[in-house]
């Protein structure tokens, strides 16, 4: 059991689940909205509160990869994962514009992806030195 654990956590099985989690995101907010969903709005809209929980899961699966991979992490390697994220969070906006008709690009979205973004990185940032590498 322990061997399947430490096989799992490998760099190999992280890069995995970031492709395919970067996959599932693009093909769900790519995806055309199939009639009308509820309005639930809270302090913040249910929808941005998406959006910053998907960037921040995003972001810390992207860093634990790199993190795994070379044993360690410089600010340089956060600050481009950083980056490499905000630039398709942009991505996917103006591709909803673009290619989706029920979708529209949205700045508070955007916003939300990098509160997600900067969550993410300070969360793994915090918890780094307990993840055995």
């Amino acid at each position: 059991m322990t061997q399947l654990i430490k096989r799992l956590s490998g760099p190999n099985s992280i890069l995995f689940i970031g492709a395919g989690y970067t996959i599932f995101i693009s093909i769900a907010l790519l995806s055309p909205i199939v009639g009308n969903l509820p309005k639930i709005d809270l302090i913040i809209s249910l929808d941005k509160l998406i959006h910053v929980t998907i960037y921040l899961i995003l972001v810390f699966i992207w860093l634990l990869y790199f993190f795994k991979r070379q044993r360690f992490l410089v600010l340089n390697t956060l600050i481009k994962i950083l980056i490499a994220c905000f630039i398709y969070g942009i991505l996917i906006e103006v591709s909803q514009h673009l290619f989706v008709a029920s979708r529209q690009a949205d700045f508070l979205d955007v916003l939300a992806n990098s509160i997600g973004l900067i969550l993410g990185a300070f969360i793994f940032w915090k918890v780094k030195t307990r993840i055995k590498s």
